[in-house]
């Protein structure tokens, strides 16, 4: 595999999922910035001076671009140029990549509060109270935002007020971001993955694996993709639960897997991004890089963009049948 380009002048790693938008590609980095660059070159399009690290990724909405700091600043920019829109700063750090959805913003906190802003203005509307620490981020499905907490519980929050619809407790400190798909909401937690009826919150089914699921969730096609601290990454039969395929990497996987023509690409800790037959979870090819990886690959057209814990940033091709 050969690299487009790879940028390595960030002084700090570089953990969130970028966002490609246009001809831009936009990302957050702990070195408190956040960086536009072109799509195509890696050339710096704008930059964006966050009052600390930036751990949340960067979500588009509209002409907009909603992302957060370790300081709990989330701002909100113009997609265009960075200009600032709105600020509103919450009371601890935010490592939780806001969830847009029905003209709202959640945003968890590591205060143990999802707050509900408003996406035009910033403006606080509404905010939940959990018995822990939020620091997976939020899913919807325009109705309703689902969230993990520390406390151990899964949350179904109604948009508009924030009441909460219902919680499920799973137990343990749950920091997976869970999926939403055909009234189902799965989530990782410490004794495996859980499979909740999005509509009246009770439990659908359970996979134990032996570590931690802390991972993004991927559902598609009736299917669940997850990675393990076991250095698995699993893809279940979402209906039932039953294993499908597992496929190993060297080490913890945190990111979200990212399904393409029939291909899955996720990245591990052992500082690599992986390419797999999204079928079988046969491995088609690998790319190294020089540090961990907790960065979410992003794919746009042939190409991925993910960035590492080594501060860099990578954009390399790849084709249909392998990456290169």
């Amino acid at each position: 595999a050969s690299d487009v380009y790879k940028r390595q002048e960030y002084s700090k790693p570089v953990t969130t999922t970028p966002v490609v938008d246009g001809d831009a590609v936009i990302f957050g980095a702990r070195d408190g910035h956040v960086y536009a660059l072109d799509r195509d070159s890696g050339e710096a399009k704008w930059r964006y001076d966050a009052a600390d690290g930036v751990g949340a990724s960067p979500v588009v909405a509209g002409e907009s671009v909603v992302s957060a700091d370790y300081r709990g600043n989330v701002f909100c920019l113009k997609k265009s140029n960075g200009e600032v829109l709105w600020t509103q700063t919450l009371p601890q750090r935010v490592v939780s990549t806001p969830c847009v959805g029905g003209g709202e913003v959640l945003v968890g906190c590591t205060d143990g509060h999802a707050y509900g802003l408003s996406l035009e203005t910033g403006r606080i509307l509404w905010k939940v109270g959990t018995g822990g620490r939020i620091r997976a981020s939020a899913s919807s499905d325009g109705e309703s935002f689902y969230l993990t907490s520390y406390d151990g519980n899964v949350y179904a929050i109604a948009g508009g007020n924030g009441a909460v619809r219902w919680k499920h407790t799973i137990g343990g400190q749950l920091n997976s971001t869970p999926a939403v798909d055909e009234g189902r909401v799965v989530a990782g937690a410490e004794g495996g993955i859980f499979a909740i009826d999005a509509a009246t919150g009770k439990r659908l089914w359970r996979f134990r694996t032996r570590k931690p699921v802390n991972s993004f969730i991927t559902m598609e096609g009736g299917r669940v993709y997850a990675g393990c601290n076991d250095g698995n990454v699993y893809c279940l039969d979402a209906a039932t639960g039953e294993p499908i395929w597992k496929s190993p990497t060297g080490d913890i996987v945190l990111s979200r897997p990212r399904l393409e023509g029939g291909l899955l690409f996720v990245t591990s800790y052992d500082k690599s991004v992986y390419c797999l037959d999204a079928a079988t979870g046969e491995r088609v090819a690998d790319y190294a890089t020089a540090g961990s990886i907790y960065s979410s690959p992003v794919i746009h057209g042939d190409r991925l963009f993910f960035g590492n814990n080594q501060g860099e940033f990578y954009c390399i091709k790849y084709r249909s049948d392998s990456p290169q």
